[in-house]
């Protein structure tokens, strides 16, 4: 392994014997000296990961866990749970940080540090997939003891759901059903964005759900919209459909003959998709978000840190408001866990059991 001049750049080679005992070469030349010797040393350190315990880091054996144990049956969002976790760990302790070199102190103030900007529960999520590398590393013989076995995970706690109240609801739909909105490009029906604001509050589905139905999923006969895939909303993700994040989120629900009348207005000659932006496209998260903000200050709803996701948990308190049933909303939203609803929505929960003890109440003391 030597770096040497060659005419007018500096060479350096990299020698190895693989696991047959057979040499192997390597070469690579730069300009200078110094990013030859750099290039040297990122080669020594890379041989040595998953055959040096020692040197061998957090990373690479992140790396190695994902691609071998995970990536083959994860869903999109636990993938990109990873990518999060991954990435805050590097930002933290660096790209070569050895895993032996990780005390629980360190860990801790990771931990510690993340909890400063996030919510206790995606502390537990990125805290949960990095035990698994730390779990990985005792099993195979690089670590002695897991690093995060006594961690405490701290974060911020969970925020009250936002949601629009039934007043608020009115007002956004009467607005939507009384203006005309502007067309698409060359076309002469109007931007689907308005309307898929109205459609996540009569179905409570998700912005990737909305922005991937076509119109074949739309059964007029049975009004009913068949919720079985998503569709990329985020900048810079490839567009594409994508799988749902639970079977469970496969399902078909009710919607009012006189929603799928509206979307039915917004349809142009050979549309797969139901909703477009003014351009043609489908719609992503940023052109949706900023209508819906337009819509609402242009009806007089004001509602701080509101969002499109926002508009599902108020079609549940509108649902709720109505007397329906929890576990009929749960399967309604496409939890795979009945928990997860309970979870969620507990404060609108609480909120709708004092309404019921009133009614308690005034019914008990009707009695006397």
């Amino acid at each position: 392994m030597t770096v040497r001049k060659r005419g007018n750049k500096w060479q350096a080679r990299f020698r190895w014997y693989d696991s047959d005992h057979e040499l192997h070469e390597e070469a690579h030349s730069e300009r200078l000296k110094a990013d030859a010797e750099k290039w040297l040393i990122d080669r020594q350190m890379e041989h040595k990961q998953g055959r040096d315990k020692k040197s061998t880091s957090f990373l690479w054996l992140f790396d190695h866990y994902y691609n071998l144990y995970k990536v083959r049956k994860i869903r999109p969002n636990t993938k990109q749970a990873y990518e999060l976790a991954r990435r805050h760990f590097k930002d933290f302790f660096g790209e070569d940080r050895s895993i032996r070199s990780i005390t629980p102190d360190d860990y801790q103030e990771f931990i510690n540090k993340f909890g400063d900007t996030h919510s206790k529960k995606t502390v537990a999520s990125v805290n949960e997939k990095i035990s698994w590398v730390f779990r990985l590393a005792i099993s195979n013989g690089y670590l002695i003891h897991n690093p995060a076995e006594n961690i405490e995970v701290v974060g911020k706690d969970a925020r009250h759901i936002q949601y629009l109240n039934l007043d608020q609801i009115h007002k956004i739909i009467e607005f939507i059903e009384n203006t005309q909105f502007a067309f698409r490009s060359g076309k002469k029906v109007e931007i689907g964005t308005p309307y898929m604001v109205l459609a996540a509050i009569y179905t409570g589905a998700r912005l990737s759900e909305l922005a991937g139905l076509t119109w074949d999923d739309i059964d007029e006969t049975n009004e009913t919209v068949y919720i079985h895939r998503q569709y990329a909303t985020r900048p810079n993700e490839p567009l594409k459909f994508s799988p749902l994040k639970t079977k469970a989120s496969k399902r078909k629900i009710v919607i009012p003959k006189k929603l799928i009348i509206i979307l039915k207005g917004i349809k142009d000659d050979n549309d797969e998709f139901v909703f477009h932006t003014q351009q043609n496209n489908p719609v992503n998260a940023q052109a949706v978000n900023l209508e819906l903000h337009s819509i609402m200050d242009r009806a007089g709803v004001e509602a701080e840190n509101f969002h499109f996701h926002s508009l599902r948990h108020s079609h549940v308190a509108l649902l709720l408001s109505k007397g329906v049933d929890i576990y009929a909303i749960s399967q309604r939203l496409g939890h795979s866990n009945f928990d997860t609803t309970l979870r969620t929505y507990a404060y609108l929960l609480n909120e709708q059991k004092e309404k019921e003890n009133n009614k308690i109440k005034k019914a008990l003391s009707e009695l006397l």
